[in-house]
């Protein structure tokens, strides 16, 4: 009776200190963390043009973070998103993303597509906001300078956050 004790408790022992493991770890140097897109349609008019502005984070004295961008094209968001691997040789990490600019053309024809793909996505939160920029491409809103950090899509996040309390907004 003592050994079959013996062996219960070492069994279960041995069974918590298996599950205790992350079973969805990955290294945040294997990822880029994207912060905004900007979507575009080409001068064809079929395909899409994708635009994700990709945190970089710099582990210095003055923690200066800085944004990449990589524009891609194709038909459907499907494989540009799976396309942006191989350019940048990282898988995207889509749960910081934090706006969705479209083009007024895309607007006009509608989004349907292009919101099936981000909330078919599992990694996708859905509480990104959706702007449709008036300037002349969404990627002109992504790349321009922006005002307090070196990352327009969390600025402008912001400036949206708090436009509720304010009752107005301008952002040029």
């Amino acid at each position: 009776m003592k050994i079959f004790k013996f062996i219960s408790i070492l069994l279960i022992l041995s069974i918590t200190l298996n599950l205790t493991s992350c079973w969805n770890y990955r290294e945040i140097e294997s990822m880029s963390v994207v912060s905004g897109v900007a979507i575009d349609k080409v001068n064809s008019g079929d395909e899409y043009e994708l635009t994700v502005e990709i945190i970089k984070i710099k582990a210095e004295k003055t923690m200066a973070n800085k944004a990449e961008y990589i524009t891609l094209t194709g038909k459907s968001m499907f494989d540009i998103a799976r396309n942006m691997i191989t350019v940048n040789n990282k898988k995207l990490y889509w749960s910081h993303a934090k706006c969705i600019i479209i083009s007024e053309s895309i607007a006009r024809d509608g989004v349907s597509d292009i919101i099936d793909w981000f909330v078919r996505d599992a990694e996708i939160r859905t509480d990104m906001y959706l702007l449709v920029s008036g300037e002349k491409t969404a990627k002109e809103i992504l790349t321009s300078p922006s005002r307090d950090s070196k990352i327009i899509s969390l600025d402008l996040a912001n400036q949206l956050k708090n436009e509720k309390n304010s009752f107005k907004s301008s952002y040029s």
